[in-house]
């Protein structure tokens, strides 16, 4: 089996925020996010306050971020809601060219920090947030992707 490191964990409900990092504080890692997300989701909102609990060095630190706080913009939870699978496909592949709107890149760029500060490649939230940014604004996850799919169906 896996041993990771680090993780990132999402939860739906806040009660579930301090059992999950206890939990993962006991598997051994480095590093782990568990986070509740505004509006009750299981990943960083843009919606408004996000709960956290970050573990590193033995120890669980709580913290409440708000998107506004790392340079994100702020908004409903239902501005970014998908729809059926093409349209959900389409988002995706849209954000991948480096084509997606503003407030996709943005939660992607949020969620994407959180796996940066777990493993260890960055330190500063907003600054994960913003070599997100800067990638997803090009083509190169697209050009990633492809790579990827193009190597396992080989």
């Amino acid at each position: 089996p896996l041993k990771p490191k680090s993780q990132v964990l999402g939860v739906a409900k806040a009660d579930l925020l301090d059992p999950m990092s206890i939990a993962l504080k006991g598997m051994g890692l480095k590093r782990a996010v568990v986070v509740h997300g505004s509006g009750g989701l299981d990943e960083a909102s843009l919606a408004g306050p996000n709960q956290f609990r970050f573990f590193e060095n033995d120890s669980i630190k709580s913290e409440i971020i708000n998107p506004c706080d790392i340079g994100l913009s702020e908004i409903s939870n239902e501005t970014l809601k998908g729809d059926d699978l093409q349209t959900n496909s389409q988002i995706l592949m849209s954000l991948l060219k480096g084509e997606g709107n503003k407030y996709h890149k943005e939660v992607v760029a949020f969620n994407t920090s959180l796996v940066l500060w777990a493993s260890g490649s960055e330190d500063n939230l907003s600054l994960g947030v913003k070599r997100t940014l800067d990638c997803l604004n090009t083509d190169k996850p697209w050009i990633l992707f492809k790579q990827l799919r193009d190597f396992l169906s080989t």
